[in-house]
């Protein structure tokens, strides 16, 4: 293994803003994934059973997939609308999210359950069985992938929608395969990192990284979001130590430069934004914005100054350094000083960004 200096990584974070810390150097592997590690979704239909009165009604859909269900266990029925007055059940889309890291025979994983048709809750039911399968047209899906079964918890304020924990089984091994069959890795930006200039920067550092055995040019930047690496021929029988070493590399913040962002949470109210979103001149007016000032009179006293109050502010943008634009964290803090609520204090920063006095790029989640 490379020795290279390891320093810690300290990052301050605040609920209205996202300011630079005193971290030095941060693992590659924060910055990128691997091309082929991905999430990969199994589907399938499956029937609740154990409903109190709370299922589908008069559904004919439901009918078919229950009355298959009934002559698997030995009861065939004859006539399926014989079970129309049933509302002790549902029919669900049932799905099961396989990690990245791949899954194998017999892992146990969480299954997600959703109604589809009129069923009204699933709480205090129970998912009969359900097959799944990658989501392919039915002449190619191939066989299941796993089965699902149990108990249904209800989360959040939906009751139409559940999970069961450790409900799927895997019925096969599912692995996702990083090594091209040309003996490369790719590595791909996380969006937030996604340049030109940050993908030239990565494969400059993986090149130097290596570089000091001898190993020249492993690394090449391909566009804005790619950077594909050479394996060492040497490590091509057992490439888990080379990619392990790539993704460990510690990469200078200071070299990490991203787009002026401002992710807006507006459910929360929350505000995050990087240290390099700037505000030019401007001045800003709002519904409740007020601004008061006490000017007191020749002979002033506590009880009664004199109150001038204005419906706008400014914000002086040379602040002795002669720069002509000011923080976003500035203007946050006189925003909070007045007490502008946050919902208030997001319409304005769209305003800024749409007039084009604020840079940055904004987010919502």
């Amino acid at each position: 293994m490379r020795n290279k200096p390891l320093f810690p990584i300290v990052i301050t974070l605040s609920i209205l803003a996202l300011c630079a810390g005193s971290a030095t150097a941060v693992p590659l592997a924060n910055l990128v994934r691997l091309k082929g590690l991905e999430t990969n979704e199994i589907t399938g239909l499956g029937l609740v059973v154990g409903l109190p009165g709370t299922g589908d009604t008069e559904s004919a859909l439901t009918l078919r997939p229950l009355a298959q269900y009934m002559r698997n266990l030995g009861d065939a029925v004859g006539d399926p609308t014989e079970l129309l007055a049933t509302d002790s059940i549902a029919l669900v889309h049932v799905r099961l999210e396989i990690p990245a890291a791949g899954a194998r025979e017999g892992d146990r994983l969480d299954v997600h359950v959703e109604t589809m048709m009129n069923a009204k809750s699933l709480k205090g039911g129970r998912l009969a069985f359900a097959m799944l399968y990658a989501p392919r047209p039915v002449e190619r899906r191939g066989p299941p992938l796993a089965f699902a079964s149990g108990s249904l918890v209800i989360q959040g304020d939906n009751p139409r929608s559940a999970v069961i924990r450790d409900g799927g089984q895997m019925l096969d091994d599912q692995w996702n395969s990083v090594v091209a069959g040309d003996g490369t890795i790719t590595l791909v930006m996380h969006d937030q990192y996604a340049t030109y200039a940050q993908s030239d920067m990565i494969a400059n550092e993986i090149n130097e990284w290596f570089g000091v055995d001898g190993i020249t040019n492993l690394a090449i930047p391909e566009d804005a979001k790619n950077v594909r690496v050479i394996i060492p021929e040497a490590d091509l029988p057992n490439p888990v130590g080379f990619i392990a070493e790539v993704l460990r590399i510690r990469i200078d913040i200071s070299l990490i430069e991203t787009e002026a962002r401002i992710t807006i949470n507006e459910r929360a109210g929350i505000i995050t934004a990087g240290d390099n979103v700037e505000l030019s001149r401007a001045a800003i007016t709002h519904k409740d914005l007020t601004i008061t000032t006490i000017v007191p009179p020749r002979d002033p006293t506590a009880d009664e100054p004199q109150v001038l109050q204005r419906r706008w502010t400014g914000l002086d943008t040379s602040d002795g350094t002669n720069r002509g634009s000011v923080r976003l964290q500035e203007l946050i803090n006189a925003l909070n000083q007045l007490n502008v609520p946050v919902k208030d204090q997001i319409a304005i920063i769209e305003q800024l960004v749409t007039g084009g006095y604020l840079h940055a790029r904004i987010i919502r989640e």
